[in-house]
């Protein structure tokens, strides 16, 4: 990507022109003159200049999103090269929510080795957004994991569906709430520990969610929000405090092991879709392609065998 675009990306990102500069290590009129050159170019503003920074206009915003794509295929030929270079063997890199990864991509893992023994491969488990981040960053082929419904439509991430899941609110064993049917009304006033943290740097790939249930629930409860990308410090969390966390029901057994058991709410549950998250640009890489593939398989063989026998009950 030529230097003009690298500085336009840098101040879009930081959303300032001094930032950019002490990123790149380069002056400010430099980067003051080339994305002047880059406007005189496309014949249109790229930012407008207020007292919060540098702010994209619609069509800066069009060229932010085009050029984070060069900036992600230029970092990926990169890594591509050097690991060539030095007589590496290709590395495939997965994002996975903690649920999936013993449920169904493990197998998935485990099958691909035995089809691609050349092919190393490295799992990257937190929460969807974090996945989402890696993924984003060039650092994961793709995150297996819910549906981000405030996504930013910018973001050149696609979604492939592969089943729905019953949400759970799960406690400590032993916890009084347990002893009875409840509703949400009744989690008010407990900890909600949050599996999902929402960083700061996660802010410019999501739009603004104007109906988040369980904000409002930790709004409601007047209590601090706990929240971890570990899903043992989280349960270590609810523990702690006798809170709450949300988790798929299909994790049932495994938070049981972690000394956590769903509630019985009298509310309609939430249900999620739990899928597939790639890249825009690089659908149609065939190791790409075969990954999901061996993803798709396994996940529709958890359904169709396992599932039913571990949400009985519920």
């Amino acid at each position: 990507m030529e230097r003009g675009l690298h500085q336009f990306f840098a101040v879009a990102e930081t959303g300032s022109i001094s930032a950019a500069a002490k990123r790149l290590n380069v002056t400010q009129p430099t980067i003051t003159v080339n994305i002047r050159n880059l406007e005189e170019k496309y014949q249109v503003p790229l930012f407008e200049r207020n007292p919060r920074g540098m702010v994209l206009t619609p069509f800066g915003s069009i060229l932010f999103e085009k050029t984070r794509i060069m900036a992600r295929l230029e970092a990926q030929a990169s890594r591509e090269i050097e690991n060539r270079r030095l007589g590496a063997g290709q590395l495939i890199g997965i994002g996975c929510g903690h649920a999936w990864w013993p449920l169904f991509v493990r197998e998935a893992v485990e099958n691909l080795s035995n089809d691609m023994p050349s092919i190393s491969v490295s799992v990257e488990n937190g929460s969807n957004l974090h996945c989402m981040w890696k993924l984003l960053a060039g650092e994961v082929m793709l995150s297996v994991g819910h549906r981000i419904p405030n996504l930013a439509p910018g973001v050149g991430a696609e979604f492939t569906s592969l089943f729905r899941v019953t949400e759970g609110h799960f406690v400590a064993k032993g916890h009084p709430l347990l002893a009875r049917n409840c509703t949400i009304d009744d989690l008010a006033g407990l900890y909600w520990i949050n599996s999902v943290p929402t960083d700061r740097q996660y802010s410019e790939i999501l739009t603004v969610s104007e109906d988040n249930k369980y904000e409002r629930i930790s709004n409601l409860s007047g209590c601090p929000t706990y929240s971890s990308n570990s899903l043992l410090t989280c349960a270590d969390m609810v523990r702690q405090t006798q809170g709450y966390i949300v988790f798929p029901l299909d994790m049932a057994a495994k938070l049981e092991e972690l000394g956590l058991v769903p509630l019985l709410l009298e509310d309609e549950p939430d249900r999620n879709e739990v899928g597939i998250y790639v890249l825009s640009e690089r659908q149609k890489d065939p190791t790409l392609v075969s990954l999901v593939d061996c993803i798709s398989a396994s996940a529709k063989h958890y359904v169709s065998t396992r599932r039913n026998e571990i949400l009985k009950g519920f």
